[in-house]
């Protein structure tokens, strides 16, 4: 893609979106930011030379087809609806808004405006997960699946500020379980086990496996992982890094011994042939998110369906709001 696009939040995000935005062939023709230092910054470290720092100011100045909004999910409802009207296409981080009315409200703007609007949900577009995907028959029925994380998200936040934390990391296990149940994913089907200003857990059932989110902001080593178990094998997958490990069903006596081997000798092929993947590809941080980048430019063109539907999104809403009633 040679398209023209544009980066609202000039921050870490707004600096990866920058990274994978280049790295797919497109060229950055402003940065908007409140902080006209940090958007300077971000703007002469990519040769851009367009600064802004409102919404407004880029709209009526630039030709950006896309927009990539890359700030705080209070601020989403402020300034996508503008974006939409003046007809261009929007990635927004995730969550796509606050409250589940809202996204329902955006989606439907966009839709009838005919321009596309996703919130980035790449973890279903790393390697691993894609891989686990097309595994996933050979694992047999469904038994289990298990999102965890450890953030250290929350370090020198106030409470309330470490809820608002552990709600944005939710549309990731949200995209994750859409894609691998598709319509048999419904949030309503979890219960909220707890919620307190650190902790997070929730449970349910998917066509028929034990479902569960466990995020917590204390837990320690920092970590990210999908745990699959099927009826004839399990998939682990690191979210952090963007790899699968899958192990097999049998059972016997030399396998229980040989296990522990076969596991870390599979960890650290995994985990050294996906860093040389990366390395390649230029990705060194957030897997996923350059897939899902180049996907959705490729949707914009008209040649491929947007990577996520809105109906993942609305999912993702649901949950968030099913945390929220409690």
């Amino acid at each position: 893609m040679a398209e023209k696009v544009a980066i609202v939040g000039a921050g870490l995000m707004g600096k990866w979106h920058s990274h994978f935005a280049r790295s797919c062939g497109a060229t950055i023709d402003a940065v908007v930011d409140a902080d006209e230092t940090r958007a300077r910054q971000l703007a002469e470290s990519i040769g851009c030379s367009a600064v802004y720092r409102h919404v407004d100011q880029l709209l009526s100045r630039s030709q950006a087809r896309v927009i990539h909004i890359c700030t705080p999910t209070q601020t989403h409802s402020g300034l996508i609806p503008s974006c939409i009207e003046a007809g261009r296409h929007v990635i927004v981080e995730k969550p796509l808004a606050e409250r589940l009315e809202i996204a329902e409200q955006l989606l439907d703007a966009a839709q009838k405006k005919g321009v596309l609007l996703n919130a980035v949900h790449q973890m279903p577009f790393q390697r691993g997960f894609l891989e686990l995907l097309q595994r996933k028959t050979a694992l047999g029925h469904s038994v289990r699946a298990g999102f965890f994380t450890c953030s250290a998200g929350g370090t020198g936040r106030s409470p309330a500020e470490r809820r608002s934390v552990m709600l944005e990391i939710l549309p990731h296990p949200a995209a994750l379980f859409h894609h691998l149940f598709n319509a048999d994913f419904r949030p309503e089907s979890f219960t909220v086990q707890k919620f307190t200003d650190d902790d997070l857990e929730l449970s349910g059932e998917i066509s028929g496996a034990y479902a569960s989110i466990t995020i917590s902001l204390r837990g320690r080593p920092t970590r990210n992982e999908l745990n699959y178990v099927g009826s004839e094998g399990s998939a682990h997958v690191d979210l952090f890094h963007g790899y699968a490990l899958f192990e097999g069903g049998e059972v016997s006596r030399a396998h229980k011994v040989l296990k522990p081997f076969k596991f870390g000798a599979g960890m650290l092929v995994k985990a050294g042939t996906n860093l040389a993947a990366r390395a390649v590809a230029q990705e060194p941080a957030y897997p996923g998110l350059r897939e899902f980048i180049a996907r959705f430019y490729s949707a914009v063109d008209g040649k491929e369906p947007p990577p996520v539907s809105s109906d993942e999104v609305i999912k993702a809403a649901r949950l968030i709001d099913l945390v929220r009633g409690q």
